[in-house]
This record gives structure tokens, sequence and C-alpha cells, in this order.
């Protein structure tokens, strides 16, 4: 699928208009992680990648199974919302060489994408709009410090592939029916 396409499902999919199954709709989740792999490549073939000189945070996306299933909708969105936050936290205040910038101003515009989608998700789960303080901590309570800025695409790509996924597999269960 090119992107062109791939950018018009995803603008779809945030419309004010749209239905609850396509928010739910895992398929999105797969079009983030390839272009969140691409993005991951590109920032690999990047020559000049020496070590940060201040480090950056970025959140442990671990799922705990047990404590995520106990948690409730509104809980796991939010949760994701502060990974994210970190996330492009970490991405906008990170200084790296041109060729690793480009993909980290790529990755940052689609952690944004990526919020607005849980955000949508949200509000369909709590019938209001949603806000998430940077300040709260993740219920793990964990978050890494790391002078590796392509961290921040495997940690994306962990949020996706684990928190996200759960999370929108479970509203395909409940609201998104």
């Amino acid at each position: 699928m090119d992107m062109n396409r791939i950018y018009l499902l995803i603008i779809l999919m945030l419309s004010p208009e749209m239905s609850p199954m396509k928010i739910c709709d895992l398929r999105l989740i797969n079009l983030y992680v390839n272009r969140v792999r691409v993005l991951e490549r590109k920032a690999a073939q990047c020559t000049d990648r020496p070590l940060l000189l201040v480090p950056i945070i970025v959140p442990n996306v671990e799922v705990r199974l047990a404590d995520w299933q106990n948690m409730t909708e509104l809980h796991q969105g939010n949760e994701i919302l502060l990974h994210l936050k970190l996330l492009l936290n970490a991405t906008e205040n990170v200084k790296t060489p041109e060729c690793l910038y480009q993909q980290l101003i790529k990755i940052t515009h689609n952690i944004k994408e990526t919020s607005g989608l849980i955000n949508k998700a949200l509000e369909r789960v709590s019938n209001s709009s949603v806000s998430v303080e940077l300040s709260l901590l993740p219920s793990d309570g964990r978050h890494i410090s790391t002078s590796d800025s392509t961290e921040i695409f495997n940690r994306f790509l962990k949020l996706l592939l684990g928190k996200m996924s759960l999370f929108l597999h479970r509203l395909k269960e409940s609201p998104c029916r």
C-alpha cells in the first residue's frame, strides 16, 4: 500500500464522522508498525549516528498482562497517551545529525497521529475529551534513560505491538461492536 493511501486511510479513521469500528480496526496498527519499521531501517542506515551528549528519556512500554487486563479502558488509554507524550518529548528534544533528524521528524508525525487515534478512542470510551499530564507516571512507574536516539523507534514499535494492540483489541470487543 503506498503512503498516500495510508495517509488517506488514517485521515478517514480520525475524522469526526467515523464509525467506532474504524477506530478499533487492528489493521491500523499494522500500518503504523510497517511505517515505523521502514523509518527504523532508514535510521539504521545513517552513518553519522553518534551517541547523544544528553541522554533522552523513553518510556518503559513493557506489558505485564495480568496488571494490564485489570485496568479500565480509560486507564489503559491514558497510559498509552503518557508513553506517546514521553516519546514525543524525546523526539522533539534530541539533537542529531541530518540523516537521523529526518527520520525523527517522520516518527514524530506518526506519534502525533497515534495520539490522535488513542484520544478519539478514549473520547468514545469516556464520552468526553481526555487530557494527560506529562508529570504522571505510567502504572509501572519506570522509564529509561538512553544515549541511543534509535531507541525511540524501538520503544514506539514495542508500544504499538504491545499495549496499543491490546487496547484496540479490547475496544473492539466492547464499545466498537
